[in-house]
């Protein structure tokens, strides 16, 4: 059969200058890439986590970034896959709509 995941965010909450968040992966294949916590408008990074892998085994895993000063409503979290292990995958969110 062909191997796909799909990709979403939850649980966001902002505290103590800090954002968490859960990023949820559903499919029969793994998923590597970067998490980035991105300025609305330049896109400035603001804060990453670079290489991260949720393997088939795991449905979730929970991370926490740093806002840096920026406000909630400023800022987007995004996941992108790394191409070199085969995925496309970018799932972006607004931290406050």
């Amino acid at each position: 059969g062909e191997l796909s995941a799909s990709l979403n965010f939850s649980n966001l909450k902002v505290s103590d200058s800090l954002l968490y968040l859960t990023l949820n992966r559903t499919g029969n294949r793994s998923v590597y890439g970067d998490l980035t916590l991105l300025e609305k408008g330049s896109d400035k990074v603001i804060s990453e986590m670079k290489m991260i892998s949720l393997y088939t085994e795991t449905s979730h895993k929970d991370f926490k970034l740093a806002l840096q000063g920026h406000k909630p409503e400023d800022v987007y979290i995004q996941f992108k896959e790394d191409s070199r292990y085969g995925g496309n995958l970018v799932v972006k969110q607004d931290v406050k709509p």
